[in-house]
């Protein structure tokens, strides 16, 4: 696709060029030709023949055989590049509508062999920043949004992510992206009435998976919840929660910030689910091995949590462990796990 794309460009700049020729001889030709004629007359007079609009001779040849036979060599010419110039146009175009199409059937067909991906639906600064600790944490993921040029201007370097033009209001799109093989779906637009509709879309495609939605305003919670949230975000709580604890507690928020920032190690606090085989057995039985980078901080089982949890603890059904790990070393876990 690429490879015409370019080429009709390449056409078109020499029909540029070849058109531009045509004028300048013809130009100078009549200048040449004809007595008494000046240099906007021999242009006039080109053009005039080029385009075959077809008014009164603006330079008398009447008896100029030769001047009559430049202008049907003109005329040949001049029509003959416009006719090749606007073919090429039009191939451009369907050219470029044909690129987009089979960019985006690419795309939807990658995003299709996902499985266990996350969904952002928006990509303001918000969604691009979930999009961004989605690839520092390894984990797949689409991004879109209805805006054609917000999504071009997202970069493109990203290793386990897709970008795609849609709308998430739409169940034929979400269809289109995996939802039914999603783990996770996020809603980060600045509409608190579009996310209320896209939530609810989402819930009805897919039961079962997590939501998790931004909002703008306190009393779109509610709302948000009673349609499919799991979790509700409102930016101006977390932001005064946060400036809060730089005030009262700045080492532990200069901790996290460089937990976050640190490229070697990049560590998160992440939880790994204990798969069946594993209840009622003691956590020093997990197959974890070899593993510099990681914590264990607790573990959930069900509403309650266990901090700091001693070797000897008897797993349960639904637990859940908390780490300070990479997310290398937790797909090393996961792999363990699952070994």
């Amino acid at each position: 696709m690429n490879g015409d794309y370019d080429s009709i460009l390449m056409r078109l700049r020499r029909s540029a060029i070849a058109f531009l020729v045509v004028i300048l001889t013809g130009t100078i030709g009549y200048k040449l030709i004809a007595e008494d004629t000046s240099w906007f007359d021999g242009l006039y007079m080109t053009f005039l023949t080029v385009t075959t609009i077809g008014f009164a001779e603006v330079i008398n040849l009447e008896g100029n055989t030769l001047g009559r036979i430049f202008t049907i060599f003109i005329a040949i010419s001049g029509i003959g590049i416009l006719t090749f110039s606007f073919t090429n146009l039009a191939a451009l175009v369907i050219e470029t509508n044909l690129s987009e199409k089979y960019l985006t059937k690419q795309k939807i067909l990658r995003i299709q062999k996902m499985k266990n991906h996350f969904i952002i639906c928006g990509a303001g600064k918000v969604g691009i920043n979930i999009a961004d600790e989605m690839e520092k944490t390894k984990r797949n993921f689409v991004i879109c949004d209805l805006n054609k040029k917000i999504i071009e201007d997202i970069n493109d370097s990203f290793q386990f992510g897709e970008k795609i033009v849609g709308d998430c209001t739409d169940e034929d799109f979400l269809k289109q992206i995996g939802i039914d093989k999603a783990k996770g779906f996020f809603i980060t637009t600045r509409d608190d009435h579009a996310n209320i509709v896209i939530c609810l879309t989402a819930r009805q495609l897919k039961e079962d998976i997590r939501i998790v939605s931004h909002c703008q305003e306190a009393e779109s919670v509610k709302k948000l919840k009673m349609v499919g949230a799991d979790r509700v975000i409102l930016p101006s709580f977390i932001g005064g929660l946060r400036m809060a604890s730089e005030m009262v507690r700045p080492a532990v928020t200069s901790f996290l910030d460089e937990m976050l920032r640190d490229t070697n190690l990049n560590l998160r606090i992440e939880e790994l689910l204990i798969p069946r085989e594993y209840h009622k057995k003691r956590l020093e039985e997990l197959p974890f091995k070899n593993l510099d980078h990681t914590l264990l901080l607790a573990i959930k089982e069900g509403d309650s949590w266990k901090f700091n949890p001693p070797k000897s603890h008897i797993l349960t059904k639904g637990a859940a462990l908390i780490f300070m790990t990479s997310p290398d070393e937790l797909q090393k876990m996961q792999r363990m796990l699952d070994s």
